[in-house]
């Protein structure tokens, strides 16, 4: 099943997709929705959106050794400030 694509950027693309191949984190307190970052050009996995239990919000996991820039930075900020304006789990 293709993930559905939620949000674009000049040069991001964020995917709604649990399964989505070549990321790994599922500790217990990460597992609600899950976006995958990737490239516009490439598809190159860069982070991805996971809910954090703790923090009662979606945080952001970036892929190690990843470089951001900050228009880049400022697109994730702004979607997770949309994302966790929304109903959260578990309310």
């Amino acid at each position: 099943m293709a993930s559905a694509i939620v949000h674009e950027t000049k040069f991001l693309i964020f995917r709604d997709d649990y399964d989505y191949p070549g990321v790994g984190i599922k500790p217990r307190k990460y597992t609600r929705k899950r976006i995958i970052i990737t490239t516009r050009r490439g598809g190159d996995i860069l982070g991805e959106i996971l809910w954090h239990g703790d923090w009662r919000q979606h945080c952001f996991f970036p892929e190690r050794l990843s470089v951001w820039s900050s228009d880049c930075l400022r697109d994730v900020l702004l979607f997770l400030e949309k994302l966790n304006k929304e109903k959260t789990p578990g309310e």
